[in-house]
């Protein structure tokens, strides 16, 4: 799906004063990291590593496990469909509401999936599939299965490939997969993303940790110079070159979504599904989620996304990703106005 993620201020034709569809750590790139890409534009004018092998050492260096089980990509979206292809002619599930290019890269392959609902996994309820993806945390709702809960699931079906999206592992408190519980199974594949943590998205850079033929083939089908060389830079820079200590503003964004989540929790006719992560879904009662994000823009210059697109989702639920304290106010400001009148 092209169009109708998050983040797409720039088809409104007009400012957006805050942008609460995209949940990425707010504030941009650390200043260290700037700089960091700064020097380094220079560099573009040769090739990056053809296959990001600079990042991939770094990687493999930092998490303790062979450099064969990782594969670069250039962000997570491209480590799903190259996934996707790789795994063609499988029988796929997809636990919902979900990230929709899950299911359209398995459609592009000309394969069926099926689904089931995200709430279930924590029960170990998972359809007969020789493929399962999910997100963990989940995007939209938040949801997080325990990492051992988790992983006790998997061992549980040693016949099915999970295929686990970590991409907002690192704007969650609750403890997440790592690569080496990959590595120490055949049906276990980690979905890594760099660009929401650390507030890089237009970078494009991600990661498939797992089983070293499935990870070869992603990485072949992918072709060389696949990752550019400023995201190369940010990764080495991220993993290994300098300590960043962005935690504060991690943990201080956390806080954040916690406290507008029972700010707009309050308000008449609205009602908020309870999310660890910096994001989560508002029901917007009567109204739809299509006509609060038309009178957020229009009234006020604020962007939110409307979740009538999440499978598994009705027309009534925006997905709200919490941003500076001086934002969330105004998001808090046009809420109680907008419950008011409706």
């Amino acid at each position: 799906m092209i169009y109708g993620h998050g983040n797409d201020g720039y088809r409104l034709g007009r400012a957006v004063r805050a942008d609460f569809s995209s949940n990425v750590l707010p504030g941009g790139p650390h200043p260290a990291l700037r700089e960091r890409l700064v020097r380094a534009l220079d560099d573009i004018g040769g090739y990056p590593d053809a296959g990001a092998e600079s990042f991939v050492l770094e990687l493999a260096r930092r998490e303790g496990v062979p450099a064969l089980n990782i594969g670069a990509t250039s962000g997570a979206v491209a480590a799903i469909h190259l996934l996707a292809q790789s795994l063609r002619g499988k029988r796929h599930a997809i636990a919902v509401p979900a990230f929709s290019e899950y299911e359209d890269a398995v459609r592009l392959q000309r394969d069926e999936p099926v689904f089931f609902a995200a709430d279930e996994l924590a029960a170990g309820t998972v359809p007969p599939a020789e493929v399962v993806w999910l997100a963990n945390p989940n995007n939209p709702t938040g949801t997080v299965v325990a990492r051992e809960a988790l992983l006790a699931i998997v061992d549980a079906r040693p016949e099915t490939l999970f295929v686990v999206d970590l991409a907002y592992a690192g704007l969650c408190a609750a403890e997440s997969l790592r690569p080496a519980d990959a590595v120490a199974r055949r049906n276990l594949v980690l979905v890594l993303s760099y660009t929401k943590q650390f507030a890089i998205p237009g970078l494009r850079l991600g990661a498939v940790v797992g089983p070293e033929g499935l990870v070869g083939e992603v990485v072949a089908r992918g072709g060389p110079w696949a990752v550019n060389t400023l995201a190369l830079v940010a990764g080495r820079f991220l993993l290994g070159e300098q300590s960043i200590d962005d935690e504060p503003r991690r943990l201080g964004c956390l806080a954040e979504s916690l406290r507008l989540q029972a700010a707009l929790g309050e308000l008449p006719g609205l009602s908020v599904r309870p999310s660890p992560t910096n994001y989560f879904l508002l029901h917007t009662g009567r109204a739809t989620g299509a006509e609060l994000r038309e009178h957020l823009v229009r009234e006020h210059g604020l962007l939110v996304r409307d979740a009538a697109n999440f499978r598994g989702l009705d027309a009534h639920q925006v997905r709200i990703a919490a941003q500076t304290a001086r934002e969330n106010a105004w998001l808090e400001e046009a809420m109680r106005s907008w419950a008011k009148r409706n």
